[in-house]
Formats: C-alpha cells, structure tokens, sequence
C-alpha cells in the first residue's frame, strides 16, 4: 500500500507538471500571436487578449514552477538512481535548463511590467518571442531527457561503470518525432482551452463580436495544429512500434500475434504484416492492459477537437461567422484539450511500465529503498495536492473568465 501510494504521488505530481509546464509553452505562442495582431491590425481587442493571456501565463509559470520544485524533491529522494543516471548521461541538457528557466523568468516579469508603455511595440513583441524560445526550448529539452527513458541510446554498463555518448543519449531513436509532436500539442492545447472559454464569452455578454473575433483566430490556430498533431502522432506510434513493442501491443490491445489490418498498414505500411501481442512478452514486462482503453478515450476525445475545429474553420473561412450552435460545442473544449494532452503523457509513461528506463532499469531498480512514507502522510499529501489543483481552477477560472 505504502509503495502504491507513493507512485501514486510520483506519478500525479509528475502529471501536473507536465500539464502546467504544457500549457506555459502555449500561452506564450498565443502572447506573441496576439500582440503580433494587435500590432499590424491595431484592434483593441487583441490587446485585451494578449493582457489576459498575459495574466494566464503568469499563472501557469507559478504552478509550474511548484510543481516542478515538488517534482525535482521527488526525484532526488523517492528516485536516487534514476536521477544519478540521468544526471551522468544528460548532464549538459539540464544544465542547459537551468540557465534558460531563470531567463525567461525574468523576461516574463520584464514583459509584465513594460505592458502599459510598451505594448504592442517591437521591443515588447521581441520580449515575447524570446519568452516564447526560451520555453519551447525547455519543453524539447525535458522531452528529448524523458524520450531517452523510453528509447535509451548511447549508454553501456561497463565492470559496474556507466560509459554514455552524451550525443546518442540526447538525440535518441524516439527524442526528434518526440519534441515534433509535444510542442505543437502544447500550443494546440492551450488555443482550444482559450477557444472554449472565448466561445463562452461570447455567449454570456452582450459583446459576442469582440470575444468572436478573438474566438476566430484561436480556432484557426487550433485545427491547424491538430493536424499537424495527427502527422506527427502517426510518426511517432510508428517509433513505439519499432522500439517498444510490448508497449505498442497494449496501447492497441493486441494479445495474440498477427496482422492486424488497418494497423499493421498505418504502421508498417503492410495490411499483412504481424503485430507482436502481449501475449508473446513474458508477464512481468507487459504494461498495464488498461491503456488500451485510455488510448481510445484519448482518441475519441481528439476526434472530437478535429471534427469541432473543421466545422468552426470551415465557417470562419467561407462565411466570416461563426453560429451559436458551434459557439455552445466549443466550450466543452475547456476541459476536452487538456484532457486529451494528459491522457497523452499517461499512455507513454505508464505504458513504459515495469521499466523506468526501457530494458535497463526498473522501478523497483530506480526507487530509493530507504524512503518510506506512511499511510497517514500520503493520504495528507493527497489532500494537499487536490486542494492546490482546486485553487488553480479558481484562479484560472477568475482571469480568464471574469478576468
């Protein structure tokens, strides 16, 4: 129980993170979009967009920077062999982050406190893109480290000594299709949350025009990167295909071995060619079953986004408006987007399972053993953690919607 409970915490706060930090790579992609409108078109209404995504960064970046503080805390102590491994492998990519966190700290409250005078202005534009760089940055470099725990590269275990090849270890098989398909689901995600509540707007007040405007160009925004996100997903299933096929097998909840029709065509490009089943793995290193079923939540849930925003284009581009019937089946998009981004990151970690890094080092391998947590301390840490979460939704739910 106690070991449950504490993966149980690993593993929530590690989620959080990754949604918090997500959705600061996607609110600084709308502040730079936005104030690039607002200035070649001088509408005010993209100012007003840019200021609140502006409140919504600010909000974001604190959560993820607790989080993530929480998260460091429990790699160093719930996973010392996983962090010294890391540590030795990808030395030069975190210390890299290091120095990026606390520049786009700082031009993060630069770009804040210059918003009065500088708005709209090169200079404050230029802020935003640097903010902009610096996070899309950190997301590759987090993602191409966590690429490395699923496709290990560059590192060999000599008479007990770790020897790694810095570079194959950053530029692992699955690193590149990785980061191309995170970063425009970070940015893809956060421009349908924005659209759900603009759309919202639009139906609560007595100003639909001005909060439609800003709806128009989310949603715009929105379908063409949830295409890009079904090329770069294809890539990227292929790469699990290849490098972690027990994982593959439950993500399609293949048991027995076989071709599997449109699956093995979309994969391998062959209607004819098996596909290994679960079956095949011995027990002990087949991931969870149930992630058949939260990847085909997750895909019915992308569905919908791409049928949504497909209607909502269409309308946009051939007819300048949008009706109140798409503007209602936009707000659920709130809570689909997000959903959608984190079932993401929990099929590609839970699916690695029983392995921390694929095929040399497993959980109970990785853990520390001398760490023990009591029932009574989880179940005050879960309640910490929800409670922190239900504050965030208050607040986020004060700037962006009555904000």
């Amino acid at each position: 129980m106690e070991l449950d409970g504490v993966l149980f915490i690993s593993g929530f706060v590690a989620e959080a993170y990754f949604f918090f930090a997500s959705m600061v790579v996607g609110f600084t992609f709308l502040l730079f979009i936005f104030e690039t409108l607002y200035r070649f078109k001088g509408d005010l209404v993209y100012a007003e967009a840019t200021e609140t995504m502006a409140k919504s960064l600010f909000l974001f970046f604190s959560f993820s920077l607790a989080f993530g503080a929480f998260s460091l805390f429990g790699l160093i102590v719930v996973w010392p062999v996983l962090t010294k491994l890391i540590g030795m492998v990808l030395f030069y990519p975190l210390y890299v982050g290091v120095f990026l966190f606390p520049i786009e700290s700082i031009f993060l409250v630069m770009y804040w406190f210059t918003w009065g005078e500088l708005k709209g202005s090169k200079l404050h534009i230029a802020m935003s893109f640097v903010l902009l760089i610096c996070s899309v940055s950190l997301v590759a470099l987090m993602t191409s480290v966590n690429s490395f725990m699923h496709t290990p590269a560059g590192v060999r275990f000599v008479n007990g000594r770790v020897e790694a090849d810095l570079w194959a270890a950053f530029l692992n098989p699955g690193a590149l299709v990785s980061v191309l398909h995170v970063v425009p689901a970070c940015f893809a995600s956060t421009s349908f949350l924005c659209s759900g509540v603009y759309a919202f707007k639009a139906l609560r007040g007595g100003e639909k025009g001005r909060y439609t405007r800003v709806y128009k160009v989310l949603i715009l925004i929105s379908f063409t990167l949830m295409i890009v996100q079904v090329g770069t997903g294809q890539l990227l299933i292929r790469t699990v295909a290849r490098f972690n096929p027990e994982k593959f097998a439950a993500i399609k909840g293949v048991w027995e071995t076989g071709s599997q029709g449109i699956i093995s065509f979309l994969v391998y490009g062959d209607w004819d060619k098996p596909i290994l089943g679960l079956k095949d793995f011995p027990p002990k290193n087949r991931p969870p079953q149930f992630l058949h079923h939260v990847f085909y939540l997750k895909l019915i849930l992308t569905g919908y986004l791409l049928v949504l925003g497909l209607a909502a284009s269409l309308f946009v581009l051939r007819r300048g408006n949008v009706p109140i019937t798409l503007l209602k089946s936009s707000i659920p998009t709130v809570f689909a987007a997000p959903i959608v981004q984190s079932l993401g990151w929990f099929v590609r970690e839970v699916g690695r399972k029983p392995w921390t890094v694929y095929k040399l080092l497993k959980v109970e391998e990785a853990m520390s053993v001398t760490f023990k947590l009591s029932n009574s301390v989880i179940s005050l840490l879960v309640v910490i953690l929800s409670a922190s979460i239900l504050a965030f939704f208050y607040a986020v739910y004060r700037v962006l919607i009555e904000g």
